[in-house]
């Protein structure tokens, strides 16, 4: 599967579908669209950040909820 379009939740929700179709393409499945958030960021992280970031990857939700994450 490859991205085709990014879509803010609003955005995408205005879009017609097949036929005209109207639907939340945010918050429904449909077979023939696979919808996947992705985290837009505003800022370039700085080094300090990516390592937060790929230490908190590694914990699992368990974990994360004992450190108060």
């Amino acid at each position: 599967m490859v991205p085709d379009l990014c879509f803010s939740s609003r955005a995408l929700d205005q879009q017609p579908g097949v036929m005209g179709r109207v639907a939340k393409w945010s918050q429904d499945n449909f077979g023939d669209w696979m919808i996947v958030a992705i985290e837009v960021l505003n800022t370039v992280p700085s080094s300090e950040e990516k390592i937060r970031r790929k230490a908190l990857s590694k914990l699992t939700a368990e974990e994360k909820r004992v450190l108060g994450l």
